[in-house]
This record gives C-alpha cells, sequence and structure tokens, in this order.
C-alpha cells in the first residue's frame, strides 16, 4: 500500500513538473514574440544585411591595394588568437577602472561615432562630404545630451557597418580560429567571471554609464538644470530596445533587452567572407559574351581584392554554384543563433553568451554546406610561413568554374 502511494505521488510531481515546463515554455515563446524582442532582432539582422552590402562596395572601391587608407585590413592567425586576449583586457578595465577612463571612452566614440556615421551613409549622398559630415555631428550630439535608444542603436550599427568594411578575414581556416576562440571568450566571461571576481564581469560591463560631462556643462552655462537630458549615458558597444516598447497599458521603466555590438560584428566577418565570395564567382563564371565582358573585367579587378576563403573544386556532374549559396545560409543561421539566444535567455532567467549560439548556428553549416560542395575551405592561406605570416595578403585569387 505504501509503495502504490510512493507511486501515486512521484506520478503526480512528474505531471506537475510537466505542466509548469510546459507553462514556461509557452510564457518564454510569448516574451520573445514581443514587439520590443522583434525589434532587437530585426535591428541585428538589417545592421548585418547593410554592413554586407557596404564592406562589398568598400571592397569594390578599394584600388587594388594602392591606397592603405581604403585597403581593409586582412586578419592573420595571430591576430585571430589575441583578439579575445586583448578584449578580456578592455573588459576587465571597463570592470575595474571605468569611473578613471569613462571620459576617454566618451571622447573615443565621440570621434569614431561621428566617422561610422559618414561613412556607413557615404556611398548614398558621395558628393556631399561636408554636409554628410556636418549632419551626422548633429545625430551625435543628439545622442550624447538625450542618450535615447534608437540614437544608440544607429551609432552601434553604423559602427559595426565599417568594422566590417575595414576589416577581413582573408579565408574561412582564420575564421574558424577567430570565431572559434570568440566562442570560448564569451562562454566563460558570462558563466564562469562571477566565480573568479565575485560577479559576472560581461554584465556588468555591458551595465556601465558614464559621465555626462556635456549636459554638466551646459547646465553650468545656462545656470539651470536640464532634467529631460541624460545625466548618465550608455556607450554606443550594445544594442538595445526597451521592453516596454509598443505596450501602452504598461507603466514606462527603464528596462531594457539588450545585444553586444560584437555579436553582430564578428559573425558578421563570416558572413561578408561568404557574400565576397559568392559574388566572386558568380562574377567568374560569366560566359565569354560581348553582353559580358565588361563584367568580367569587374570580376578581374575585384579578384585582387576579395579575400575568398574557398577554391572551386566541383566534381563532375554536380550542378552550378549557386551565387548567394553562403551567405544565404549564413543570413538563415544568423536569425536562427539570434533567436536561440533570446529564447534562452528568457527561459533560464539568466544572461546567455550569445556566440554560444550564433557561432554554431552560421559556421557549422557553412562549412558543412561548403565541403558538400566540394569547396577547399583551406585555400589561400596566408601563414605559409608560420601564423601569422602574410606575405601578400591582395595576391589576386583563384577562381575556377568547372
Amino acid at each position: 500500500m505504501a509503495e502504490q502511494e510512493g507511486a501515486t505521488e512521484s506520478l503526480n510531481d512528474t505531471q506537475q513538473s510537466s505542466d509548469q515546463f510546459v507553462s514556461h515554455v509557452v510564457l518564454t515563446v510569448g516574451i520573445v514574440s514581443q514587439p520590443c524582442c522583434l525589434v532587437l532582432i530585426g535591428t541585428a539582422f538589417a545592421t548585418l544585411v547593410f554592413g554586407c552590402w557596404r564592406a562589398w562596395v568598400h571592397h569594390h572601391a578599394a584600388p587594388n591595394g594602392d591606397d592603405v587608407e581604403m585597403t581593409p585590413f586582412s586578419l592573420t592567425h595571430r591576430h585571430a588568437m589575441w583578439i579575445p586576449v586583448l578584449s578580456s583586457c578592455a573588459l576587465l578595465a571597463m570592470f575595474f577602472l571605468f569611473s578613471y577612463i569613462q571620459y576617454v571612452l566618451l571622447l573615443s566614440v565621440l570621434v569614431s561615432a561621428v566617422y561610422s556615421l559618414n561613412f556607413s551613409t557615404s556611398p548614398f549622398f558621395p558628393s556631399a562630404s561636408n554636409a554628410r559630415i556636418a549632419v551626422m555631428s548633429v545625430v551625435v550630439l543628439s545622442w550624447l545630451y538625450t542618450g535615447h535608444w534608437v540614437l544608440n542603436n544607429m551609432i552601434a550599427a553604423a559602427m559595426c557597418v565599417t568594422f566590417l568594411s575595414h576589416v577581413r578575414l582573408p579565408n574561412f581556416k582564420i575564421c574558424v580560429t577567430l570565431l572559434g576562440a570568440l566562442f570560448v571568450y564569451d562562454i566563460f566571461w558570462v558563466f564562469f567571471s562571477s566565480h573568479i571576481f565575485g560577479s559576472n564581469v560581461m554584465t556588468e560591463a555591458a551595465d556601465k554609464r558614464a559621465d555626462n560631462v556635456a549636459v554638466r556643462l551646459a547646465e553650468k552655462v545656462a545656470g539651470k538644470s536640464f532634467d529631460s537630458l541624460a545625466r548618465h549615458i550608455d556607450l554606443p558597444t550594445k544594442f538595445k530596445v526597451p521592453a516596454d516598447l509598443f505596450l501602452p497599458h504598461q507603466e514606462s521603466s527603464d528596462q531594457f533587452i539588450m545585444l553586444g555590438a560584437g555579436d553582430v560584428a564578428m559573425p558578421g566577418l563570416l558572413l561578408v567572407l561568404g557574400m565576397l565570395s559568392d559574388t566572386a564567382r558568380s562574377l567568374h563564371c560569366i560566359k565569354k559574351s560581348p553582353a559580358s565582358l565588361r563584367m568580367r573585367e569587374l570580376a578581374e579587378s575585384i579578384g585582387c581584392i576579395l579575400p575568398v576563403g574557398f577554391s572551386r573544386r566541383r566534381a563532375p556532374g554536380k550542378s552550378t554554384f549557386h551565387h548567394h549559396f553562403y551567405t544565404t545560409v549564413g543570413l538563415i543561421g544568423y536569425l536562427v543563433g539570434l533567436f536561440s539566444a533570446l529564447v534562452s535567455s528568457i527561459f533560464f532567467q539568466v544572461a546567455q553568451p550569445a556566440l554560444l549560439y550564433l557561432v554554431p548556428c552560421t559556421l557549422i553549416p557553412m562549412y558543412v554546406q561548403g565541403v558538400r560542395n566540394g569547396d577547399d575551405w583551406q585555400a589561400n592561406d596566408p601563414d605559409d610561413e608560420g601564423i601569422g605570416a602574410t606575405k601578400d595578403s591582395s595576391l589576386p585569387v583563384s577562381v575556377t568554374c568547372v
């Protein structure tokens, strides 16, 4: 009799746990479908797409490596391994020394923001550089005095776009090294830093707000207080959206959902590599016809600067390579990874390292599909004389269509 009662209680506990799990899942899906989450996903995805396009424009405009200012900086294995180390040092500086370096950081952000906004919008207004700089300066000053989240996201997006245009990965192998190292970096600082430093270093550093000296100066000059201006301001190192966005029945709060700018910029390097590889193939595979001679000339000029990481080795009988293949796979994988990160963060009620989801969801599908199509991802490795030894990162790329 006692055994039967124990089995009944165990069954009831299991049923109760199952009901709680289902209700938690339903609640998580409901929260993820709220406007704030959709806006954050849309902002990150739009930044990634625009960044890839802007990088293509910048690579095409670079004069075959002759102009150092225009030529993108090509990463090596040594750079890929040092980036997480230097990022960790910067994170610790933000964590321990933010009150001492906040004004230097704010000044650096102001200069970088004006340049990034100007660079990102230059293809749309190529002949109005002075007017463009003036308008972007007004945008940055508006953000400085108001701290509005929309302006913050505009500047963060512009910085990501500028980064993707000025930095490139010469091949897929270095991309694996970089994203693999950042994968470990993100997991450590989010999940394990609290055991060493007593608190979550990543989230603490992300929540730091700089003292706004511009508002103080304005109040001193005017001789009165401006309550509507931001006395403390978040640095645009992250995308943020109010949790109560488009919810009129909710009381206004200061809670935001956030995504680090690095969670867009770093996977974006892989997406740019895939997009430029797709573009090179689509142009190099054009048949010799009078109507396509100009496009073939364009392909030859681009071939000197594109960091293509795959060498086409299509086996007989396989279909022609689709010119948007890697781009499509990468963008879909990024959406899946970002959605998974948000779901996990809401379900477990704890901050999640976004690269834990973004790296596998982008890197693995692109690699697997590249292998299935017979692409050699180890081609064009610049480190022929050891780690970091680049003979000439601007050598012409060999792309063949068999």
